[in-house]
């Protein structure tokens, strides 16, 4: 779904851009930790892993005595008795002997008959202190950081390519030494291309599984800093619209008392009298005014929750009969016929006994006002086991329905002149609206054009009401 920003269009695209890259950065970082760590920890297992292979295979060849005097046959270097505090690693291949003057004659066959004992995977090599090959069997193996294992005196571990490149293998190397003397380097090597491969391949779909999750953080992103900033466009659209509104109705009233005043001040020689119609417009336009900057406070306070409501308990029908009382003779000015249908139950609600009677007063001020000579308005109470429904019912002039879902809009009005010429606002429902929800509540409307308009008002009953709730007789007053 997309959204759209209107006014301040710029500011929101840049607010989500902005949202969006910080998202988009926080889940390639997380994602980054985490693959780098499950990388590391995979490569260290499997090292762990082949390490051992080696370790195990090394003294397990080096503890049989055949290997040891084959070895030594072959490298005249070590013709001499050794102590092996060695860990090796072996490989298949050709035996050669890099030793040249010396050599026995039998060499081939001694250096055949060790590369029969090694495992197919191994790979064997012997340096001299120099670092110079002295022996090899099966694929070659690079020289290693001697130099390392001679300062440490301990084996040592690398990965390197062997065979152009065609094969990995996982190396130990480790001094060889007599009473104290180093006689040479034995360097042992695992074909680990297998083993070392799948880390490679998992670096591969670690970083093809990025680039995509990359790409869906980007659009989710996008999607869901859309629809979170939604609400907040929304609500910017409608304060800038309410101030373009508020300021509208302001400026349509002090004109009206500029003008009336500039009538009196050009009539500034006559009197009191003769200039009481004009500052009788200029004192009307005052009061409306009035109304409106403080239906206007209100609203403003309600959308930053600045404005306190009282919890106390309310009877909702002290209050449906004063704003009755108050009405009545309204409704008989106009010919209306006003009835008041009460519940026998009580009816309490928890709240604000003012903005209550205030919600009334909207109510029952837009019935009278929209309805016809001879016409009806109904204020009705009833009382259900947890809630408590208030309606107002009149025989006035509707709403379209395609108008009822907006009503309740701040500066609202389905007729500009009607409202203009009834004293209108367009703010009243809002605040009734207002009120209903601050008291957890709900107002629906039901209209049908020419016919009449019903507001229904259902409040949460007050706790601690211990009367069993019937479908109770409603007493009825008439007012014509």
């Amino acid at each position: 779904m997309a959204t759209r920003y209107a006014g301040g269009n710029n500011l929101f695209r840049t607010a989500r851009i902005k949202v969006t890259l910080l998202l988009v950065a926080l889940l390639v970082g997380l994602y980054l930790i985490m693959a780098g760590g499950v990388y590391v920890w995979v490569r260290q297992s499997t090292l762990a892993s082949l390490d051992n292979v080696v370790r195990f295979e090394s003294f397990s060849l080096l503890s049989r005595g055949a290997f040891v005097r084959l070895l030594i046959a072959n490298v005249p270097a070590l013709q001499v008795p050794i102590d092996p505090i060695l860990p090796p690693f072996f490989f298949g291949g050709n035996g050669s002997s890099q030793s040249g003057q010396g050599q026995p004659p039998f060499a081939h066959s001694l250096s055949t008959r060790l590369r029969d004992m090694l495992d197919p995977n191994f790979a064997i090599a012997v340096y001299s202190p120099t670092q110079k090959l002295l022996y090899s069997v099966g694929t070659s193996i690079g020289t290693p950081q001697l130099s390392f294992v001679a300062s440490k005196g301990q084996s040592f571990f690398t990965t390197q390519w062997t065979d152009h490149g065609k094969i990995l293998l996982r190396t130990m190397t480790v001094e060889i030494r007599r009473g104290g003397n180093l006689l040479g380097f034995l360097s042992i090597g695992y074909n680990a291309t297998r083993e070392l491969t799948v880390l490679s391949r998992l670096i591969h779909i670690l970083l093809v599984v990025g680039i995509g999750g990359a790409l869906l953080a980007l659009l989710g992103s996008f999607y869901a800093s859309g629809r979170a900033l939604s609400p907040i466009a929304r609500s910017w659209e409608r304060q800038r619209q309410f101030v373009g509104d508020a300021s509208h109705e302001l400026r349509t009233p002090l004109a009206v008392i500029q003008s009336n005043l500039d009538i009196v001040l050009t009539h500034a020689h006559e009197g009191v009298m003769d200039n009481l119609e004009w500052l009788n417009n200029a004192k009307a336009e005052a009061r409306r005014l009035t109304r409106l900057t403080e239906d206007l406070l209100t609203l403003a306070r309600a959308d930053s929750t600045m404005t306190p409501l009282r919890n106390e308990r309310v009877d909702l029908q002290k209050i449906a009969e004063g704003v009755h009382d108050a009405y009545a003779i309204y409704a008989e000015s106009k010919d209306i016929q006003f009835l008041l249908e009460r519940s026998a139950d009580d009816a309490y609600v928890t709240g604000d006994a003012d903005r209550l009677h205030q919600l009334f007063v909207i109510l029952l001020d837009n019935a009278i006002k929209y309805t016809q000579e001879g016409g009806r308005v109904t204020l009705r109470e009833e009382v259900t086991k947890g809630t408590i429904v208030v309606t107002v019912e009149d025989s006035g002039i509707g709403i379209d329905k395609s108008e009822q879902g907006l009503v309740f809009e701040r500066f609202y009005r389905s007729d500009v002149a009607r409202e203009r010429e009834t004293g209108g606002l367009g703010l009243g429902l809002s605040i009734a609206k207002w009120i209903v929800e601050a008291h957890r509540g709900r107002i629906s409307v039901e209209s049908t054009l020419g016919v009449g308009t019903t507001f229904r008002v259902t409040l949460p009953r007050a706790a601690g009401v211990h009367q069993a709730v019937e479908q109770s007789d409603t007493s009825r007053v008439d007012y014509k």
